[in-house]
């Protein structure tokens, strides 16, 4: 059992990404479509300028749910070691983060997967430490 939860210690962090990925773009769909007035939906996309600022910060909330997931999940399956786990899943996706938030010009959602990934970490570092093992 241990050597399957190592092996899928990576491809679960990974999923968990994708899941929470999914999830935000069903999100944003919704609440897009809640919020937006009919007169500025055009081709299924919003175009009132306010509805598109506050759909920005639900980008952003969403980046730090998946960098939470990322760091949370992949400490949760790893069977040991789950410090050291999370500082890994936590540097290999800051490393990801700072290239894809260059590339897309995406600095606070860049910025919010950071933030959150490292208190993730933080806090299965925390944990650890005041588990009796």
């Amino acid at each position: 059992m241990r050597t399957l939860r190592w092996a899928l210690t990576m491809p679960a962090a990974v999923a968990s990404w994708y899941a929470a990925f999914a999830v935000g773009l069903m999100t944003h769909q919704w609440i897009e479509s809640l919020v937006c007035p009919p007169d500025r939906m055009i081709s299924g996309t919003c175009m009132s300028l306010s509805v598109n600022e506050w759909m920005a910060r639900v980008v952003v909330f969403f980046v730090a749910v998946s960098a939470v997931a990322v760091v949370g999940v992949a400490a949760a399956v790893a069977p040991e070691e789950k410090k050291l786990v999370a500082w890994c899943a936590f540097g290999t996706g800051a490393l990801v983060t700072v290239i894809c938030a260059v590339a897309a010009d995406a600095y606070a959602e860049g910025v919010a997967a950071l933030v959150a990934g490292l208190a993730t970490a933080m806090f299965v570092n925390r944990g650890r430490e005041r588990s009796p093992r």
